[in-house]
């Protein structure tokens, strides 16, 4: 994911020059920490959705995809795409 913020501190990040080209160095404030904040979201709910494949594929190879554990991971692989789908509809990627 690109980012358009760059954090500065705790919840707070400035929106890189780049993408406000007027301005003449990067613009903090509330709509950038908001910016930021989203963007964090994001890479989270991708990267837990990574990490709970590869659990799923070590319990494929295990032959445990009737397990409890298997079909919790499953579910939770679900509602972490149907979250990065709705990012996605709104062009948050």
């Amino acid at each position: 994911m690109e980012h358009y913020t760059k954090q500065t501190g705790p919840g707070q990040y400035k929106i890189c020059r780049e993408f406000l080209p007027a301005l003449p160095e990067d613009a903090g404030g509330p709509a950038a920490d908001r910016l930021g904040a989203f963007e964090r979201v994001y890479e989270h709910l991708a990267r837990e959705k990574e990490t709970t494949e590869k659990k799923m594929e070590e319990l494929r190879k295990k032959g445990r995809t009737g397990s409890a554990t298997f079909r919790q991971l499953m579910a939770k692989k679900v509602n972490l795409g149907n979250m990065l789908d709705t990012f996605a509809i709104y062009g948050i990627q």
